[in-house]
């Protein structure tokens, strides 16, 4: 990011960027009818304007972030549910 216009970040072109955003959440089922919920992350980012495919791939990008959390800590909630 170069500089702002009217507050919003530019690229380095000066083109006002794009702001994607890509959350999720999940439940996970336990024993006994109880759950537990993890999220929601949200993880939300500046990235150059370009075609719509390019930002697709930004959006894709950034969901695989979350995924890749919400992955993280349903193996330590299993991990502490199966030590019990």
């Amino acid at each position: 990011m170069d500089k702002l216009l009217f507050g919003w970040p530019t690229g380095e072109d000066g083109k006002p960027m794009v702001l994607v955003s890509a959350g999720v959440s999940e439940k996970i089922g336990l024993p006994q009818y109880s759950n537990v919920d993890i999220g929601p992350i949200t993880v939300t980012r500046f990235v150059p304007d370009g075609t719509d495919e390019e930002i697709l791939e930004h959006v894709r990008a950034t969901a695989t972030i979350s995924e890749q959390f919400i992955a993280e800590e349903r193996k330590t909630v299993l991990a502490m549910v199966q030590s019990k």
